[in-house]
């Protein structure tokens, strides 16, 4: 599937591609327990959108758990309907081309070495 290209030919890194592709399954996001976040998606921009996106989720989350004030949880239909946000779609989203674009504008500004 999508993590073939990235196995090296030794068996134990086919098996663990072949895990996270099941992991994954019809979702673009993963978050692993102790090793971080996990973006696939088509193209570059849709995985930077993702894991840029995913991440700040990640910190909204801590920040609201360090406030010491009791959480509210949303009801379970808003859940459902979020849920399918991560879902493999088969176009990238116009979010992530027009924030990668936005990206690569800073990046340019400050440093154009990454080019080389």
């Amino acid at each position: 599937g999508r993590l073939r290209g990235v196995c090296s030919g030794l068996q134990s890194k086919c098996e663990e591609c072949e895990r996270l592709g099941r992991d994954l399954a019809d979702r673009h996001c993963l978050i692993m327990h102790n090793h971080g976040l996990l973006t696939c998606a088509s193209t570059v921009a849709e995985a930077w959108f993702l894991m840029y996106t995913l991440e700040n989720a990640c910190k909204v989350q801590v920040d609201a758990l360090a406030s010491g004030q009791e959480l509210h949880r949303p009801k379970q239909s808003a859940a459902e309907m979020l849920s399918n946000y991560g879902k493999v779609k088969q176009t990238p989203s116009r979010s992530s081309q027009l924030g990668w674009q936005a990206a690569i504008r800073e990046l340019d500004a400050k440093d154009t070495s990454y080019k080389d």
